[in-house]
């Protein structure tokens, strides 16, 4: 759908959706900076803007629009997810009487910084996080009545820098933990089936809710940027700031790179909804199912940091846990932070 200056809209819902495939094109957001509502328009003019229209006006702006307030000698950053660098892009929406639609009456697209998609991706996340934090009865894994209320009661208790009442988001990739024995008659080649990190949970019965959801069920040699893309989606839309993502160990240190790149827990200038999050990847070098897999260890072993990490990208593996910015695996497979700098346990 175009969106030009005096293209014209039969309602509010089609500016909707045309507004936001223009944010997908052009890679960037906008916000409403000031507008004026039906309600309030129709009490002052003669001829009613009929209510679907639901603003009779609106000015939209970048959401780098505006500059930080400074008091004195300081800087007040406000708080919001977005840096403000006084972008002036943006346009006005109205009402026309004459054709009775909504219609750009002005339009400026011309942006002063950079738009890339992976800055858009964080901005359009964070600012749905910002607007509404999401609930936690959304939860895949049910809880007991009981243990539902000794969870909301526990909200305010904290262990290491995180509320128990908080829900912990594990995703699923595949890898070596997930696989498991062959099924089919003839078949000889290990398969992937139930996501092998709800088992274990099941065995270690953790104090906190969490949720579980399955990205793909790939060998780690098979994972693509497609997959590691549509891992960074989840990450920022989730409304967990705790995340642990089990993984194929083979490329676990090009998936960790790749939500470094992005952003994910590097300040908060990516926004609190990427910036902010601590996400730990784990895997196991046998697959659960074997009897002695190392797999129950790892992933306790990754929950219990998750839990104490401050924001960033870690790998959890052979009883270590290494920087995702700096963590690099050995011909002999062992897994090191290349700077020889982070302990390993």
């Amino acid at each position: 759908m175009a969106f030009e200056q005096g293209f014209e809209f039969s309602s509010f819902e089609d500016f909707k959706t045309a507004l936001k495939e223009f944010e997908q094109a052009t890679f960037a957001t906008f916000c409403i900076k000031n507008s004026q509502k039906v309600e309030k328009a129709n009490s002052r003019r003669r001829h009613k803007v009929p209510e679907q229209f639901v603003v009779a006006r609106a000015h939209y702006v970048c959401s780098h629009f505006g500059t930080s307030r400074r008091t004195g000698c300081e800087v007040r950053q406000r708080k919001t997810t977005t840096t403000k660098l006084g972008c002036e892009a943006g346009f006005v929406l109205s009402y026309s009487d004459r054709k009775n639609c909504l219609f750009i009456l002005k339009l400026n697209s011309t942006h002063n910084h950079p738009t890339s998609i992976d800055t858009f991706m964080m901005e359009r996340k964070n600012k749905a996080l910002n607007k509404n934090k999401r609930e936690t009865n959304a939860l895949r894994v049910p809880l007991g009545e009981k243990e539902s209320e000794s969870v909301m009661e526990l909200a305010d208790v904290k262990l290491g820098n995180v509320e128990l009442g908080n829900v912990v988001l594990i995703l699923t990739c595949g890898g070596t933990i997930d696989k498991q024995y062959p099924q089919g008659p003839g078949a000889y080649a290990f398969e992937f089936g139930e996501a092998a990190v709800g088992k274990v949970l099941s065995r270690l019965c953790p104090s906190f809710p969490y949720q579980i959801e399955s990205i793909c069920a790939k060998d780690g040699q098979e994972m693509l940027d497609g997959d590691r893309e549509d891992i960074l989606r989840a990450v920022m839309d989730g409304s967990q700031q705790l995340v642990l993502i089990t993984h194929g160990t083979d490329t676990l240190c090009d998936t960790a790179r790749y939500l470094v790149n992005a952003g994910v827990g590097q300040g908060l200038q990516y926004g609190p909804g990427v910036g902010g999050k601590t996400v730990v990847l784990t895997g196991s070098f046998k697959p659960e199912a074997m009897k002695d897999s190392d797999a129950e260890f790892d992933v306790g072993f990754a929950l219990g940091f998750l839990l104490a990490l401050t924001p960033g990208v870690f790998i959890a593996i052979e009883g270590g846990i290494l920087d995702g910015k700096y963590v690099m695996r050995r011909e002999d497979g062992k897994f090191l932070d290349e700077r020889f700098a982070l302990k390993q346990f």
